[in-house]
């Protein structure tokens, strides 16, 4: 389980390919988009309700708050609570980015040690092709 704040516009990723953004905060109701593989639905909930996303995680809304962002505009925020499998990953967008840019540079970094590796033993992918 995971609870987050969210304002509009950011989002929270179920696994690798579950998006669940927050598309407003208009009084006392959250809508939500949630976007999948297979397309992508809408939904709005109060507080307390509760909808099923996919791979068994559900989101609902714990709390709406309002900030003062300006003296003519009020920016108001979602408090989320995911709850699953212990099995899928649950993060902010934000948060998953940066696993996923890491992990991109590690793997890159891997292959070229391992390029390097094979250049130091003698062998030569040109000489292999030709073969």
């Amino acid at each position: 389980m995971i609870v987050v704040t969210r304002k509009q516009d950011e989002s929270v990723m179920v696994g690798d390919d579950i998006e669940v953004t927050v598309n407003s905060v208009i009084k006392d109701k959250v809508k939500l988009t949630v976007c999948e593989e297979g397309g992508s639905f809408t939904v709005t909930l109060g507080r307390d309700e509760i909808q099923y996303v996919g791979k068994g995680v559900t989101v609902s809304v714990v709390d709406i708050r309002g900030d003062q962002v300006s003296l003519s505009s009020v920016r108001r925020k979602a408090r989320l609570c995911l709850d699953g499998p212990r099995n899928v990953s649950l993060h902010r967008k934000e948060v998953w980015d940066a696993i996923k840019q890491e992990a991109d540079q590690l793997v890159m970094g891997q292959q070229i040690s391992r390029t390097s590796g094979l250049a130091a033993i003698g062998y030569d992918r040109e000489t292999e092709k030709n073969a």
